[in-house]
């Protein structure tokens, strides 16, 4: 039994990379993809019960404004929430973000006017930039033996947070009307009709909190450090290395007691040359092409609710 459990365990997680740190970052992932996909099922009707417009050939314009105003607010706290996580640390800025995530999306469910739920969208967006601080801190609990297959999980959670938001949110959304004899027309889900998808939505932001707040803990590996796997040690213990240059053993998250290669700054400034060259060559094309497929899949997304 024993067995089998360890080879369940291995065929799934990353070796080396401690489960219960990894399993609260990819379900704060999971929940980066469940609240921005959520609202797509059910926003345009959304837009017409709140007030905002009684012409329909309105609404599609009311609608894009509401879901596009969580990725532009998103886009905006992404970069100053990734300044303070450098500062003052990767956990806070996590918990922090996932309790007010939490917070707004419940304030989003009890909207009872299109200006509101335009605040409450807005705050989601702001709140919700953990996915450069959960993608660092994945960086900062892997090495180049587990890093490839623990990133894979990146866009497996969140794509899944996607399918099963967009699922939720059509399934729950006016409960009174799909399933008048479960909920009232006169109860809470008749006055709010949408509150039902974003307290499940919640439920689940609120889960990545608790285990967040019990098994997320800060890194602490701080220096730049090359395992045996990389090509720098074998530089360096075969005896190509300059002074200065040691391989020493030394405790990390995701290796305990592994041989590492302390690099000395010489060596971190041509691999950060380096690694600014590459990026230099590859962001003209990348950029551009990854933001085609966003404003592709976003405006076919908002396209489909329209029919």
């Amino acid at each position: 039994m024993g067995l089998a459990r360890e080879k369940l365990k291995s065929a799934f997680l990353p070796p080396g990379v401690p489960p219960r740190k990894l399993c609260p970052i990819l379900l704060i992932l999971f929940n980066e993809g469940l609240t921005s996909s959520s609202l797509m099922a059910y926003v345009s009707y959304m837009v017409v019960d709140l007030g905002a417009t009684d012409d329909l050939k309105d609404v599609g314009y009311y609608a894009g404004f509401m879901f596009s105003i969580y990725f532009v607010c998103q886009f905006f706290s992404s970069f100053v929430i990734g300044v303070l996580s450098d500062r003052i640390g990767r956990r806070p800025v996590l918990l922090v973000g996932t309790f007010g995530l939490f917070l707004s999306t419940i304030l989003f469910g009890f909207s009872w006017n299109y200006r509101v739920a335009l605040i409450a969208r807005a705050l989601n967006g702001l709140l919700n930039g953990n996915i450069g601080v959960a993608k660092t801190y994945l960086g900062e609990l892997t090495d180049s033996s587990n890093r490839v297959q623990t990133f894979a999980y990146f866009g497996l959670m969140y794509g899944l947070g996607g399918v099963i938001g967009s699922t939720l949110g059509g399934l729950t959304a006016r409960p009174a009307h799909t399933m008048p004899k479960i909920f009232s027309e006169k109860g809470l889900f008749g006055k709010f009709p949408y509150l039902l998808p974003n307290l499940l939505v919640g439920a689940c932001v609120l889960l990545s909190l608790v285990l967040g707040a019990i098994f997320i803990t800060e890194n602490t590996r701080k220096q730049t450090r090359f395992t045996k796997n990389d090509s720098m040690e074998a530089h360096l213990v075969s005896g190509g290395g300059d002074e200065g240059e040691t391989a020493e053993r030394v405790s990390t998250d995701s290796a305990p007691e592994a041989v590492v290669v302390v690099a000395d700054t010489h060596y971190v400034a041509v691999i950060n040359r380096a690694r600014k060259k590459v990026f230099a060559r590859v962001q003209p094309v990348l950029l551009p092409l990854y933001t085609c497929v966003l404003c592709g899949s976003s405006t076919l997304g908002q396209l489909l609710t329209l029919f």
